[in-house]
This record gives structure tokens, sequence and C-alpha cells, in this order.
């Protein structure tokens, strides 16, 4: 097996040919974690929906368009199903979740909250989406009942999934691989390095957000697919460091970027444009979210 290249290492083509991986491999997860056939199935159509349908329908909801199709969104907010769904999704990821705080909030205020963070996120113009402005459609969104900041990114990201990304454990494993060991918090000041890191790989690449967890998503699991698909994953890794895509500046997985041992974030003041002579070494394992005391679960 190649090794895996940093995000500062990847060429286009390499993250375009392991993007092209992430049903095999999201499929073969499912399977290995499920073992019901039935189950299998039913996870992958909900993740389908997760990446495809819950999409299209809030981009038609801010397009003014109210169709039978759009049975997901009321208002320009999520439905109270429609969050539940999205749990239910995120807790197939094998990801830590008390699912019974989320319902005891009232589908109205799930509506009004949900409306009101995507229309945050629309006050900024597209194009120049600050984390400012993310973090601050954050803090409207986890106001809801069991409700953090990685399940409230997870949100964000289906009204934006260009420049908004999931807090994900697999993508902020691949940006600082130092950060292996280490429990994340889930709070903001992380999420915001998560967001200045995957800024210029995004520019670089020209990829979104969205295609950045997949490709987090099929690095971070290599090892629970067959040998066929391995295999594919090895020569998709190995068009990597290509003449034709340099390494981007200041993403070289730097050093004090993630959180310390201690559990104190040190970040440089010039992050993310420091650069380094050489990328420290990657690793694909994240660490799933750490269980919290019941009143404080929801992530």
């Amino acid at each position: 097996m190649s090794s895996i290249p940093s995000t500062a290492e990847i060429s286009r083509a390499s993250f375009q040919a392991v993007l092209a991986l992430y049903p095999a491999f999201v499929e073969q997860a499912y399977g290995g974690r499920l073992k019901d056939p039935k189950k299998v199935v039913e996870a992958v159509q909900r993740d389908k929906w997760r990446f495809e349908d819950l999409p299209s329908q809030i981009a038609a909801s801010r397009n003014g368009k109210t169709t039978s199709a759009i049975k997901d969104i009321k208002a320009g907010g999520l439905t109270k199903d429609a969050l539940e769904k999205l749990v239910q999704w995120k807790i197939c990821l094998g990801l830590a979740f008390v699912i019974g705080m989320v319902r005891k909030n009232d589908p109205s205020v799930i509506q009004q909250q949900t409306a009101l963070a995507f229309e945050t996120l629309e006050s900024s113009d597209l194009s120049s989406r600050s984390a400012q402005t993310i973090i601050k459609a954050l803090d409207v969104v986890c106001k809801l009942s069991g409700i953090g900041p990685a399940t409230g990114t997870l949100i964000l990201n289906l009204y934006d999934p260009t420049n908004v990304p999931f807090f994900q454990d697999e993508l902020f494993a691949w940006l600082f691989p130092e950060s292996k060991g280490v429990k994340l918090k889930y709070n903001q000041k992380e999420y915001r390095q998560l967001i200045e890191a995957t800024q210029p790989i995004l520019q670089r690449l020209k990829v979104t957000a969205v295609d950045l967890e997949k490709v987090s998503y099929v690095l971070g699991h290599k090892d629970v697919v067959d040998e066929e698909t391995k295999q594919k994953l090895d020569e998709a890794l190995s068009q990597s460091l290509s003449s034709k895509d340099e390494p981007e500046p200041g993403l070289d997985n730097l050093k004090g970027n993630a959180p310390s041992a201690g559990g104190e974030e040190t970040v440089p003041k010039d992050h993310p444009q420091k650069r380094r002579k050489r990328p420290v070494g990657n690793t694909s394992n994240a660490d799933e979210e750490p269980r919290k005391r019941r009143s404080q679960r929801g992530k």
C-alpha cells in the first residue's frame, strides 16, 4: 500500500481518483459494521440522501421552489424527521451520539433555528464566506438540544457543501496528523482551525468541502475494504505529486496546529501560511468522538 500523501502533497488527479472510490468504501464499511444486508442497503440509501437528496432539497427551497419532492424542508429550515435522519446517518458512521436529546426539540424550533442558521450563511457572499460567518451560523444551530459543533457543522454543510466543511474526525486527522492519540474537544476553536486549513486546499485542487470529506473518509478507512479495493486505492495514491500539481504552501501539516497532548491548542499567528521544508508524515487514523456526560452529549 502506498503511503498516504499529506494534504499538501496530494495531486488533483490522485484526489479525484480517491474520491471515485468513496461509494465502494462506504458500502464495505457499512457491511462490516452492520452485518445485516437489509440494514446495509438502508445505510447506503441514507448516505445518498445526506450527500445528494437533502442538499438538493435545500437548494431548491432557497431558490423558491415548492414541490412535493421538498419533504425534508419547511419554511427554509429542516423538519424534525430530517434532523433525526441526519443524526442516524452520523450514528451509522460509528460516531457516539444520544439521539434522545435531539428528539426533545420541538419541530418548530428545529425549523426556526436551522432556517436562521442558513440565513446567516446567506448573509455573506458565497465567494468570500469567512470563518467568522460560519462560526456565527454555527452558534445559531447549536442552540438546539443535542446539537454541538460537529453535528452543527454537518447541518451547515448541507446548505453550503462547497465551502463549509463537516467537523469530521478523518478530515482533522489528515490535516493534522500530529493530533493522533489526542482526543478532540469538538469546540469552535478546533473547528475554526479546521476551516482555515481547508480553504487553501479547496482553492488549489478546485474541489468542494464535501469532496474533501469523502476523500478523508476513504483514506481513514483503508483497512476495512477488500484487497481489490485496496489495490484501487493504491493505484489512485500513486498519482500524487504529479508534475502538474505543486504542493500547496502553508499546509505541510504544521506542528503546533493541532491540540497538544495536554489538550491545549497552540496555533501559530501566521497559520496557515507558514512553510516547512518537508511535510510531516501523515496518518489516516481518526479518533472517534469522545463520550460525554449525559448532560453534555451532542456534538
